[in-house]
């Protein structure tokens, strides 16, 4: 059994104070901040391996993990997406951020706009070329480093398929875990296998002409279809290489033509193929995968069905020590097994709310049950439940969660259609930054930012949760988890439900009203009330049907 800690009913005496302050970077704490840093260092003293830190919004878990980080030794820290990296390194700048090699620039290449990750200095024999490429400039700098802010795809790629003698990040004193409750996510990002038709005619291989992935193979046919490919790229590779060695160090000095940088290209490429498949090939025998086969494109994902049987091998071992913050674990048993963590190796220690129930509230104005079946039924009543918050909200910016951009635009909101802004899954960025910088009272509209989102003061008053955000069905690993184990599922729904509630108040004196308009919402918190925080649910309050 995980073992589970009150941050405010712990009898503790702090016995790191010598550490905490001269690592912690600012003058003060926040309440409960020194006790948790404290709390955690002796944890790790006693032996545990494993420490979880679950904290709202605006209880300072990345200065926790700084100054734990600090105080431990040599660390890594990882987190999700790169926002978050760069909030990080420009909140605590002595550490050293790396980013993978198609986020730097070539300065060499001929080519303009050539990524360090596209560039061929990378396979030169030449070690100056190699050795001046601003990405292994970067990455040599991170790796001597006391403290690296990186993410989990970077740190998983580079310590399982780097070759031994490269691998720079491959053991740390402490391994620090950022957004965890995304943890088992990440893992199962990095152990699943794409490809597609386009992918493989593009290398222009006559072998290739007759190949089709599609939906109608076997396991079996589709394995053979891989081993094929594995083999006509690997001879290529092999009958090649001094060529192109010899060429890949010539570029830089523009000494090549363009049929030269065509097969630079074309011998990048397959070498990157084969490595992808021959990781697939690796994990298989390990562990049982299912297809998503995408129509539009002729691609297909192979999914890990389990991947907390490879977590350790992959990622753990890197540490003897791993501190994990996040603010929605929620369930120490699921995310537990989830992530491949021993539960008797997990400790949690939990702190409360800092913020004002008062500045926070969530009403729930039920329009009707939003199922799949009625949802469009409901759709005028919605609308005008949607537009009269809006009014009552008509100088105050904020965000509107739904369930698909299909809800978002049958919502005919038009006499407020000038505050509303749509994105695609293309525009998702630019359009926020839009929203972002803008004065006026915009709406966000967007069935993908429940996470991730820092919505502090006037960038959001208020937001509205349409739908209960239910993970969707036409994901494959979804619906076979749905199936084979609910609480899972309803689980990483009460995930999403706390995050999107921390977007808009992000500070003490920050204040923001959530509205839930789900019928169905106030059934769901009391059959899975356990899930919960204690602030979560102190804040609901519940009106009348909505008219």
């Amino acid at each position: 059994m995980s073992k589970i800690y009150d941050i405010r009913s712990i009898d503790h005496q702090i016995s790191h104070d010598h550490l905490i302050s001269k690592y912690f970077p600012y003058p003060s704490f926040r309440k409960y901040q020194k006790e948790t840093i404290d709390f955690i260092l002796q944890l790790f003293d006693d032996g545990e391996k494993v420490v979880a830190v679950e904290a709202p919004v605006g209880s300072g878990k990345s200065v926790i993990g700084y100054t734990v980080g600090m105080a431990v030794g040599k660390s890594y820290f990882l987190t999700t997406q790169k926002i978050l990296q760069s909030q990080f390194i420009n909140e605590f700048p002595s550490t050293a951020l790396i980013w993978s090699s198609d986020n730097y620039y070539c300065d060499k290449s001929p080519v303009p706009d050539t990524t360090c990750a596209q560039g061929f200095c990378r396979f030169s024999l030449d070690s100056d070329i190699r050795n001046s490429c601003v990405y292994k400039i970067a990455k040599n700098r991170a790796a001597q480093s006391n403290f690296v802010v990186s993410n989990y795809s970077y740190i998983l790629n580079e310590y399982n398929y780097s070759a031994p003698d490269a691998r720079k990040f491959d053991s740390c004193d402490l391994l620090i875990l950022d957004e965890a409750h995304n943890l088992p996510e990440e893992l199962r990002k990095f152990l699943t296998f794409n490809i597609s038709n386009k992918e493989v005619h593009d290398l222009g291989f006559k072998e290739f002409e007759s190949i089709s992935i599609n939906d109608d193979l076997s396991d079996s046919e589709l394995n053979g279809v891989l081993e094929k490919i594995l083999h006509v790229v690997s001879s290529f590779l092999y009958e090649n290489e001094d060529r192109f060695h010899e060429l890949s160090t010539r570029v830089y000095n523009k000494k090549v033509k363009s049929s030269d940088n065509d097969f630079l290209k074309k011998y990048s490429n397959s070498f990157s193929l084969r490595k992808k498949i021959n990781n697939y090939f690796e994990y298989s025998g390990d562990i049982e995968f299912i297809r998503q086969y995408f129509e539009y494109d002729s691609a297909v994902s192979l999914i890990p069905t389990e991947v907390n049987l490879m977590a350790y091998n992959i990622l753990y071992k890197i540490s003897k020590k791993i501190l994990l913050l996040s603010s929605t674990f929620l369930d120490p048993k699921a995310f537990c097994h989830s992530s491949g963590i021993p539960e008797k190796f997990f400790n949690l220690i939990k702190m409360p709310s800092m913020f004002p129930k008062e500045n926070r509230p969530i009403i729930v104005r039920a329009v009707g049950k939003m199922t799949d079946g009625k949802i469009n039924e409901l759709m005028p009543k919605l609308s005008k439940v949607v537009n009269d918050i809006l009014k009552q909200h008509e100088n105050d910016k904020g965000i509107i969660h739904v369930p698909s951009y299909k809800i978002a635009r049958g919502l005919g909101i038009h006499d407020q259609s000038k505050r509303l802004l749509l994105h695609t899954n293309s525009s998702r960025g630019e359009v926020l930054r839009f929203f972002m910088e803008s004065k006026d009272p915009l709406v966000m509209v967007s069935p993908s930012m429940y996470e991730g989102l820092d919505l502090r003061d006037d960038l959001s008053r208020f937001q509205i949760i349409v739908k209960i955000p239910w993970l969707g069905l036409d994901d494959v690993y979804v619906k076979m988890m749905s199936r084979k184990d609910f609480k899972w599922y309803i689980w990483r729904t009460a995930i999403k439900i706390v995050q999107g509630y921390g977007r808009s108040v992000r500070s003490e004196e920050d204040y923001a009203v959530t509205y839930v308009l789900d019928a169905d919402f106030p059934d769901f918190i009391d059959r899975n009330k356990r899930l919960f925080p204690e602030y979560f649910l102190e804040a609901i309050k519940y009106e009348r049907e909505a008219v």
